[in-house]
């Protein structure tokens, strides 16, 4: 059985454009799996291309830490902060949900520091944890961010030596917009908290200079079942988004799901170990 969401009032009427959503197959097999993973979390690697192949970076994606304070949380951090310093990491993106209890936000700035000190750059977008909490701005976000050596791009993009990145809004709490590539770009990631986010700006080809949309939010589903999958996924689009690579025909950029690094109101998983994942451009 396939579970779809209903539409909650804030959504614009055309969020649900399943033409756009079914144009996207799974691409099998696509990232490779390390046999050695980092702490608690399974380690994939995606490569990105870029114009001419001359570029060679690694930066590494994560999504949906939803960091509590606790122990685990804590070891997940350090190891991710000692995983940067063995591997060669240009840079960090994290597609939302790098929080998940406002009690914990006087720690938040101080283990994102412990991250991006050992990177040239770090990015992040919002997710529908932080745009949930209507009482804190963008603004206070965006402070919050750069006290931990982060940008926070909400509809808005940056270039890093090259690499153009977007993050755009969550759209279970706002409205994502399409940011414009720079021509002199020789590739370009949209970070975006879901596939969901990704099909409602896929409208005649507007993503089309992208190389990749990088997205969490599902989980993975958390609960899966082998030859099965996800028990449920919260997306319009029932489980097609759960997890992987999603190529479509045309102009337009792969979506690579992530599993995501941890989890919130479910503190279990089966058969759906937490992800990180190294993004290879060449």
């Amino acid at each position: 059985m396939i579970f779809r969401r209903k539409i909650p009032p804030y959504f614009p009427a055309d969020i649900l454009h399943r033409e756009r959503a079914e144009r996207y197959r799974r691409v099998r097999n696509a990232p490779t799996v390390d046999r050695d993973g980092v702490g608690d979390c399974r380690v994939v690697r995606k490569k990105i291309a870029s114009r001419g192949g001359g570029m060679k970076r690694q930066l590494l994606f994560l999504a949906d830490l939803q960091y509590n304070g606790d122990a685990k949380g804590r070891r997940r951090v350090a190891a991710l902060r000692d995983f940067l310093r063995r591997e060669k990491i240009s840079g960090i993106v994290i597609s939302g949900d790098a929080v998940g209890d406002a009690v914990r936000l006087p720690e938040f700035s101080p283990f994102l520091a412990e991250w991006s000190r050992e990177v040239d750059f770090a990015v992040a977008s919002p997710g529908n944890w932080e745009q949930g909490k209507s009482w804190l701005s963008v603004d206070f976000w965006k402070r919050l961010y750069a006290e931990g050596g982060f940008d926070y791009l909400v509809n808005e993009g940056k270039s890093y030596d090259g690499i153009f990145i977007a993050g755009v809004a969550s759209a279970n709490r706002g409205i994502p917009r399409s940011v414009a590539v720079p021509p002199e770009a020789e590739t370009a990631i949209l970070l975006a908290h879901s596939a969901d986010d990704v099909i409602y700006l896929d409208e005649n080809d507007a993503l089309a200079d992208y190389r990749t949309a990088l997205c969490g939010h599902f989980h993975g589903g958390q609960m899966r079942l082998p030859f099965f999958g996800a028990l449920y996924i919260p997306s319009f689009y029932g489980r097609r988004f759960d997890q992987g690579v999603f190529r479509r025909d045309g102009a337009a950029p792969e979506i690579f799901v992530t599993r995501g690094a941890g989890e919130l109101s479910c503190p279990r998983r089966f058969f759906c170990r937490r992800e990180i994942a190294v993004l290879e451009i060449g």
